[in-house]
């Protein structure tokens, strides 16, 4: 998801632990809805060309909304469980001017407890790279609009149910380190032109947008503590139509060390979930404001 800053330093207050399972619950809910509406029902050994159903297929004026949310829990002995979440949602509408070199939208951007934004965007090199309000950097978000060949790979010629490739991750991302993964396609419709695959990988390190030190708190008293990640393991689900990610969901879990002279030496958990869907537009044709 394009951002014009990092929504994790823009924290709206803390839910209860309730609250967070809540969230987790209804975003579960929305992923199976997605599932029960979009989950194809293909024949098992039906094929379609990569090329048809994970390059972008846009038309002028199409509209896009996607709706988020992450949480993520540090859990370990001795300190008390640290929480943290963000949500919002994106709506996308194709410029006219668009390509398949570049796709072009008039982005409007909504990151829960803070003000919308909204400028023109650029999505090209096959997702690799993205551009809001002329600032351009290299994707390596989790989910996104578009398939992103920098995180998912290049695909085989053509897809069945079961068609499978690996995919070396060499530079940090968002929701993990350098690492491998396999991708799998576990269901096809090639008459809706839509794919779902599942993604399973680990690695080493620290992911993109890790922090060296946060804070803690144990005995009623706030410790910084420096943050040393171990190895991590991530696995999601994503449907794709027409090059659009329709449904996204990956949940990760590493090992860390917290440390500090005051507060010493602790290995913890850290376990995360991300949650993407493409909400329905208004069936009189209006666009969802954001």
């Amino acid at each position: 998801m394009l951002s014009s800053t990092d929504p994790r330093e823009r924290r709206s207050p803390a839910p209860s632990r309730a609250g967070y399972l809540a969230i987790a619950v209804a975003a579960m809910m929305i992923v199976q809805v997605g599932l029960a509406q979009a989950h194809p029902r293909s024949a098992p050994k039906a094929g379609i060309e990569s090329a048809d159903v994970l390059t972008p297929h846009l038309q002028a004026g199409q509209t896009f909304t996607n709706v988020f949310a992450r949480i993520a829990s540090i859990d370990g002995d001795g300190f008390e469980e640290k929480l943290r979440h963000y949500s919002g949602l994106g709506s996308y509408v194709v410029s006219k001017d668009s390509t398949e070199g570049g796709w072009k939208f008039d982005l409007s951007l909504q990151n829960h407890g803070s003000p919308p934004d909204r400028g023109s965007a650029v999505i090209r090199d096959q997702g690799q790279a993205e551009c809001f309000k002329g600032q351009c950097r290299r994707s390596r978000d989790c989910c996104g609009l578009l398939y992103n060949i920098a995180i998912w790979g290049v695909p085989p010629r053509k897809l069945e149910v079961g068609t499978r490739w690996t995919t070396d991750l060499a530079e940090v991302w968002e929701f993990g380190p350098p690492g491998r993964q396999t991708v799998t396609v576990i269901s096809v419709d090639p008459v809706a032109r839509m794919v779902t695959l599942t993604r399973e990988g680990e690695g080493e390190g620290r992911a993109e947008g890790d922090p060296k030190q946060i804070h803690v708190d144990k005995g009623g008293k706030s410790y910084m503590v420096d943050f040393a990640p171990g190895r991590a393991h991530w696995i999601g689900q994503t449907i794709i139509k027409d090059g659009v990610i329709i449904s996204d969901e990956i949940m990760a879990y590493r090992s860390v060390v917290l440390s500090s002279p005051e507060f010493g030496s602790v290995k913890a958990m850290d376990h995360e979930f991300t949650v993407q869907n493409t909400s329905p537009q208004p069936a009189d044709g209006s666009r969802i404001r954001i």
